[in-house]
């Protein structure tokens, strides 16, 4: 009997010793279908178990530690553990904050701490090994349950059951608690991911009524200047309260005459700590909305009453399993109980960002400081843009081609209010970070184009790709438009910069041909070609060279450190040439010289040297040289497909799948970044993946799936079909589209997005007489 899976939501999971049970009634006839936001939330990973609605500016999750940045004295690498906030294997939760990343691996936010306590008043958080030392308190995960849109905890020092969900812009907590003369709630100001000295550059609170607090932080961190209003609701009406602010003040000016501390209702400062109090009977329910706004109090009090207002906490909780029901059943597959679940999993996780980022009225702040209004869209914020270019924003372009063409406008708008007229780097919450490298909204955009994703002008899109490409100030731009290549002598990871900016170029090159604008098209062309520059034909690499065109002495393939590539070395970043796979294999001679070294890649030793003291490779996302746990190699399992093996791309994809996509809590190899290696399995288990987003096809692989039906706009599906699919059968036999016999090695845009069937005979024997044309080989610039 087949699994059907059509309700990803409804979920019962087994994870490790843990239950993960959904909120929703698990349905009898849906054993099968799983979701699990625990999954990736141990060491690596780096992902949150909380509440969040769908791509909402609100993740509402458990913090297991406050571990700063820094403590003042330079960078503390224990931090890093830490980029969302939580660790599976702590003991402790600190409290429940209300912003998040999804697997980023440098970090921010972590507003608006919360936590329910009882007894005596504790305002420090005190510390894991002694709970009782302040507000913290111990729990287990076998008291602990995670589903898309709710989380609940017990918090055994207490005694209270914290349940928490969320809209697009609320955060909702439910706190039962224990009989109690002193049950209170703690808001802590003061706490940051990624804190240290001065991250909380001001703060203030006021308590309009016994029931209602609003306020605003700002905050100078990975985003210099970011600043967050909120309005926070309370279903039982304040008893007592302290607004405190936990720092020397020098100039107290004429407010002194007041007691400040007790019961006043306005506060200012950069330490600020708030306590409501309460008597509790036994059972007790109180519920707390916390809306939050880029723009202003007003803003976040109006989304509170648009989304949340006037709604008990189940309904609003039932709301978010609905909205993630409708996202999650875009696909919906067949497959045994361990992909089902890394499957929805992914699924899920490549859905939480970008963010929604304007108000309920249209209005959100700008790059600029400003008010800016989103007339007919909505804003979006939080690019990680070196990461989701390569597949979590193709993907979105194939389930979520309206809010891809809201993100592009989005990134557009970042253009227009830069001072330097360029386009998001890797940009959140109004702030330009400038982390990592490359141009990358470039090919989301071009990629979003050319599949005919609507909703912006191309023409501006175009003008503003442009600018970005030609912003000679940043990382040796303007060396590589006039050598050909970024110097390493001049700037660090250069080869990485002339590989990617080599990619982006490319895709701007695709865009601007199909405006018919053929001088920038021409122009871009050519810099496409720069990765050739690179080649150095002594060692066989593309290596970094200095300005002069000398390369650099004591060259080390093997290490990541000092040889001109960000995370990655020679053998992998050679690789980055996805628009010109071909022109790069020729470029080294016979294509087995390219088959050995994929080959080589997954087969080789790695020492401990190569790859020590590098936070985003580890021995947990390598088989062998090639790493999985960070972006650059994505595609590389794929590059098999061009070379006429595609056999050798099924075996590594699957085992790319089976080996780096546990269902366990420390089940990723690697960082999420903000969905892009959860994006990757997606595409990978239903038998396809975008090696060069621009070129609008997918090249072939492995599915893992049984079948799969992918909902891909204007009420068409498109259907997956494995044959013959188990653990041993990782090779394909025989292709089909549309019933005719597939023999290229890729599917095109245009029929994926007609509907339609694709089948796969699956084998546990290699095809090795696949008919190799140039018509059946995937894209490559070279002709």
């Amino acid at each position: 009997m087949r699994q059907v899976v059509s309700s990803p939501v409804t979920a019962i999971v087994v994870v490790s010793a843990i239950v993960v049970v959904s909120a929703m009634a698990v349905a009898a006839t849906l054993p099968n279908a799983h979701v699990d936001p625990l999954i990736g939330t141990d060491d690596m990973g780096h992902t949150y178990p909380g509440a969040s609605a769908p791509f909402g500016l609100v993740q509402l999750s458990p913090q297991t530690e406050l571990e700063p940045y820094s403590r003042g004295d330079g960078y503390n690498r224990d931090a890093y553990r830490y980029c969302s906030g939580y660790q599976y294997a702590d003991s402790t939760i600190v409290g429940f904050a209300h912003t998040h990343f999804n697997g980023t691996g440098h970090s921010d936010l972590g507003d608006l701490l919360m936590m329910p306590t009882v007894g005596e008043l504790q305002l420090q958080p005190g510390t894991a090994l002694r709970p009782e030392s302040g507000y913290r308190s111990r729990f287990s995960h076998q008291r602990e349950t995670a589903a898309p849109g709710s989380y609940e905890v017990f918090l055994d020092d207490y005694g209270i059951k914290a349940e928490l969900t969320a809209t697009e812009r609320v955060g909702v907590h439910r706190y039962t608690f224990p009989a109690s003369e002193a049950a209170h709630l703690v808001l802590d100001l003061t706490a940051n991911i990624y804190d240290y000295p001065g991250k909380t550059v001001w703060s203030t609170v006021r308590m309009e009524s016994e029931t209602l607090l609003t306020g605003s932080r700002q905050t100078s961190g990975w985003a210099p200047s970011r600043v967050l209003h909120f309005a926070i609701e309370f279903s039982k009406p304040v008893q007592s309260y302290g607004l405190l602010n936990d720092e020397e003040e020098i100039y107290r000016g004429f407010w002194r005459r007041f007691d400040q501390n007790q019961n006043f209702p306005e506060r200012v400062g950069r330490q600020l700590k708030c306590h409501f109090d309460w008597q509790t009977s036994a059972g007790e329910e109180i519920i707390v909305k916390v809306a939050v706004s880029g723009v202003s109090t007003a803003g976040a009090l109006a989304n509170l009453r648009a989304e949340a207002s006037g709604a008990g906490f189940e309904a609003i909780r039932q709301g978010a399993q609905a909205a993630w029901q409708r996202e999650l059943e875009r696909v919906r597959i067949e497959a045994d109980p361990a992909v089902l679940k890394s499957f929805y999993t992914a699924l899920y996780h490549t859905q939480l960002g970008p963010v929604v980022y304007s108000d309920v009225d249209g209005k959100y702040r700008g790059l600029d400081g400003n008010i800016h209004t989103a007339e007919d869209y909505v804003h979006y914020t939080t690019f990680s843009l070196w990461d989701t270019f390569r597949a979590q924003h193709p993907l979105l372009t194939i389930l979520q081609s309206e809010r891809t063409g809201h993100m592009i406008r989005s990134m557009l708008d970042h253009q227009q209010q830069s001072v330097h007229k360029v386009l998001p780097v890797w940009s959140h919450h109004a702030n330009e970070n400038w982390c990592m490298i490359g141009y990358h909204a470039v090919p989301v955009i071009a990629d979003a184009f050319l599949k005919g994703v609507g909703g912006f002008d191309g023409h501006r899109a175009l003008d503003a790709m442009v600018a970005s490409a030609k912003f000679d100030r940043f990382d040796g731009i303007g060396a590589y438009r006039t050598l050909g290549w970024v110097p390493a002598d001049q700037q660090s990871s250069a080869a990485s910069k002339t590989l990617e900016y080599a990619y982006d170029d490319w895709t701007i090159s695709r865009m601007a041909t199909a405006l018919g604008r053929d001088d920038i098209a021409a122009e871009f062309h050519q810099r496409a070609t720069s990765w050739r520059n690179l080649f150095d034909p002594q060692s066989g690499f593309l290596r970094a060279r200095n300005a002069d065109g000398s390369f650099p002495g004591e060259f080390d393939p093997m290490s990541t450190h000092g040889q001109g590539y960000i995370e990655g070395n020679a053998w992998n970043y050679s690789l980055f040439v996805p628009h010109d796979i071909l022109g790069f294999q020729r470029l080294l001679g016979p294509p087995e010289r390219l088959q050995n070294w994929l080959d080589g890649l997954f087969d080789m030793d790695v020492d401990d040297a190569s790859i020590a003291g590098n936070e985003d490779i580890t021995r947990a996302g390598m088989i062998g040289n090639y790493v999985h746990g960070n972006e650059p190699s994505h595609h590389v399992p794929y590059m098999y497909n061009y070379l006429g093996q595609p056999w050798k791309t099924q075996t590594r994809v699957r085992q790319i799948m089976r080996e780096m996509y546990r269902p366990a809590p420390d089940g990723l190899c690697g960082n999420d970044d903000m969905g892009q290696m959860s994006a990757w399995y997606v595409f990978s288990a239903l038998g396809f993946y975008p090696v060069a987003p621009g070129s609008n096809q997918y090249v072939l692989g492995s599915p893992v799936v049984r079948r799969a039906e992918v909902e891909v706009g204007d009420g068409k599906l498109l259907v997956v079909v494995a044959e013959n699919q188990s653990a041993e059968n990782v090779y394909v036999a025989e292709a089909y589209w549309q019933g005719q016999p597939l023999q290229a090695l890729y599917l095109t845009h245009a029929q994926l997005v007609t509907g339609g069937e694709l089948r796969f005979v699956m084998s546990d024997q290699p095809r090795l007489d696949w008919p190799i044309t140039t018509a059946t080989t995937p894209y490559s610039m070279s002709p």
